[in-house]
């Protein structure tokens, strides 16, 4: 049996602070590797993906 989870919507505006954008906005990203396998716990902190930019010609 599987508890209810609640998961938060990722953005990566949320990785702003004051001194500024760590994403740049004009920029797409995309995910080249997810670091859990299907049904595996995660914790707060973990990390779950690593996205690189994308270059102008592969939008």
């Amino acid at each position: 049996l599987e508890a209810m989870k609640m998961f938060t919507p990722v953005n990566l505006n949320t990785y702003a602070s004051d001194a500024g954008e760590v994403y740049s906005s004009g920029t797409r990203y995309e995910i080249t590797r997810i670091n859990v396998a299907s049904g595996q716990q995660v914790n707060e902190g973990d990390l779950l993906f690593v996205i690189k930019p994308l270059a102008a010609e592969e939008d």
